[in-house]
Parts: C-alpha cells; structure tokens; sequence
C-alpha cells in the first residue's frame, strides 16, 4: 500500500495539482513512504525466512 500511494502521488501529483505539486512539495512525502514499503517489505522477507515459530 506504501508503495502504491509514493508511486500514485509522483505519478498522478502533477497531473492533477498542476504547478501547486512542486509549490507545496508534495513529492517530498512519497519519500517517507517508499520507505516505510522498503521496511515493511524487508522486515515481511526476514519474518518469513525466519525459523523460529513467529511467522507461522
């Protein structure tokens, strides 16, 4: 979902806020998203390798 909202507003942000996307910087919250996606992903990939009995 984080992925998706940091890709949908650098996609469709222009498009849609015109000059307003880059006055009020919108582009600078996909970053925090896309990282939160990255943790999320990360941590889901070492969750599910992991043997320990957490991830089942």
């Amino acid at each position: 979902m984080f992925a998706a909202a940091a890709l949908g507003l650098v996609a469709a942000g222009p498009a849609l806020l015109a000059k307003y996307f880059w006055a009020m910087r919108i582009d600078l919250l996909t970053l925090p998203l896309f990282a939160a996606a990255a943790i999320v992903l990360r941590f889901g990939a070492l969750a599910r390798s992991c043997r320990c009995g957490f991830a089942r």
